[in-house]
């Protein structure tokens, strides 16, 4: 994925969390999770109305709302790191 390699924030963070998934992910709390999962969105300019996400994605430097935001947007390896994130995330509160 080509635009991981700039030097905006969230491409790393992203590239982190690709690197990762391949292997494990289990390290990651709840909320380190709910922002590797939430990187993929803001790296094609999702929109958070969530007021923690939205001021969070707003504090990093390359961070920017695209009017022509859709989940489209996403590659499918994106898809699947997020749906596997997803994974980790139920599977963590069927255990509790």
């Amino acid at each position: 994925m080509s635009y991981y390699t700039d030097q905006n924030p969230i491409n790393a963070r992203c590239k982190f969390t690709s690197d990762f998934i391949k292997h494990d992910l289990s390290f990651m709390t709840e909320s380190q999770l709910r922002l590797a999962r939430n990187d993929f969105y803001a790296l094609h300019g999702r929109k958070f109305s969530d007021r923690n996400l939205r001021s969070f994605y707003e504090s990093i430097n390359g961070y920017k709302v695209s009017k022509d935001y859709s989940d489209d947007l996403l590659s499918e390896e994106e898809k699947q790191i997020i749906n596997r994130i997803i994974e980790i995330e139920s599977g963590r509160k069927n255990t509790q």
